[in-house]
């Protein structure tokens, strides 16, 4: 059989491709050429261990490569949760040293404040002893000033029973000289107890100047308010000075001192005075509050002392009563007529003024709230509900209040 050549076209296969050379006197059947494909290293170890274990050990073969990586899960966990686990205990290693150190610092605490308390009762021993020396220094000073009042309780019954002396001329010029002299004796005496009283003020509250704070305790029916709308509750008087009203500055700081007018109240408001004396308020009612103030033996003023220097102005104290005290009062008006030196007629000492020996210096707001309490019918001016004296002390030196108010000064 013989084949023809086509010179003008080569055969062509199915597939489109030349089956022909293009080359002369060649001919050269050509197969398609496949594309690569590779197959995996993990694929190939697949394929056989399926081959060599068969469905039973590809089960066991997944199953260990699922327990191997759980194992490492667990691993990784419990790593984590040891490194945690340390980091804890470093915590608490440190917090157990912080709290070693905090029981280290109470412990220099507790020393040092054992070390404070011995110091504190060494001090206290030490007052103890001033305290007692201070109290039989007093008590020796007040038998003196006692000893005073007797004589001038003697001179004033020859003065009264010179004056009963008929009109013999002769007879009265001898008494006038003796009442004179009696007179002279007796100013005398008191400027002796002006001197012992100063000389013991001094030594036990200092040279001055001297204000005491007195802290009220008013009723709580009905709910009284100042007019300002407040509710004040304190006031502070300044003493005179030790030159001015000596005796009359040392009782009152005496009675203060002994904490003879705590528990004591306000019970008066006439026009011109607020009057405070030792009678019990609703807290401590049916109490003898008075009976302290005659135990302690400093309940008077041993005369009626008076200096014009420092006169009943408005928001001054002074004792009332003769001879004055324990009760004192405060000036709501300018009582420097009414309350000096022959303003108590109703006296048989006509002459003789009540002792003004302090003036307000901070609380006038109290004052004018204690003027608003309703009072009894009478011309006593009793108040209904008495306004309590809850405590009254000396303020030490660093608390004493700038006396420069224009409404509280004196002159």
């Amino acid at each position: 059989m013989m084949y023809k050549r086509h010179n003008s076209m080569s055969a062509v296969g199915s597939s489109g491709l030349p089956l022909t050379s293009p080359h002369k006197d060649s001919f050269t059947i050509r197969r398609p050429v496949q594309p690569s494909r590779r197959v995996s290293a993990s694929t190939v170890l697949f394929i056989c261990a399926v081959a060599a274990l068969g469905s039973a050990g590809l089960t066991t073969f997944v199953l260990n490569a699922r327990h191997g990586s759980v194992v490492g899960e667990i691993q990784e966990r419990r790593r984590v949760e040891k490194t945690r686990l340390i980091e804890d205990l470093e915590t608490s290693r440190k917090r157990q040293l912080t709290a070693h150190e905090n029981v280290d610092s109470c412990k220099e605490g507790v020393e040092r404040f054992k070390h404070r308390l011995d110091e504190t009762e060494i001090r206290l021993e030490e007052a103890r002893a001033r305290v007692k020396a201070d109290s039989e220094a007093a008590e020796a000073s007040d038998q003196e000033i006692q000893n005073l009042n007797d004589e001038i309780l003697a001179l004033r019954q020859s003065k009264e029973e010179n004056t009963e002396v008929g009109e013999n001329s002769e007879v009265v010029e001898k008494m006038k000289e003796e009442n004179e002299a009696h007179l002279k004796k007796l100013h005398i005496i008191q400027d002796q107890i002006g001197l012992i009283s100063r000389r013991e003020a001094v030594r036990r509250f200092g040279k001055g100047p001297h204000q005491v704070k007195i802290l009220l305790d008013f009723p709580p029916e009905p709910a009284l308010i100042a007019p300002d709308g407040t509710t004040p509750n304190f006031f502070v008087i300044e003493m005179a000075s030790l030159d001015q009203m000596p005796h009359s500055v040392y009782l009152f700081l005496s009675m203060i001192e002994a904490g003879l007018w705590n528990g004591s109240s306000f019970m008066r408001k006439a026009n011109h005075v607020l009057q405070a004396s030792p009678r019990p308020y609703y807290k401590n009612a049916g109490q003898n509050v008075h009976q302290k103030f005659l135990d302690f033996g400093v309940h008077r003023v041993a005369f009626q002392e008076y200096s014009s220097q420092f006169p009943h102005k408005k928001y001054t104290v002074g004792f009332s009563g003769r001879p004055g005290g324990p009760d004192f009062y405060i000036n709501r008006v300018d009582n420097t007529n009414n309350h000096g030196p022959g303003g108590q007629t109703k006296y048989e000492k006509a002459h003789e003024a009540d002792p003004c020996f302090a003036k307000i210096v901070d609380g006038i707001d109290t004052i004018e709230r204690m003027s608003t309490m309703p009072i009894l019918p009478g011309a006593f001016k009793e108040m209904e509900k008495f306004v309590g004296i809850l405590d009254a002390y000396i303020l030490p030196s660093h608390e004493l209040v700038d006396n420069n108010d224009p409404v509280t000064s004196i002159h």
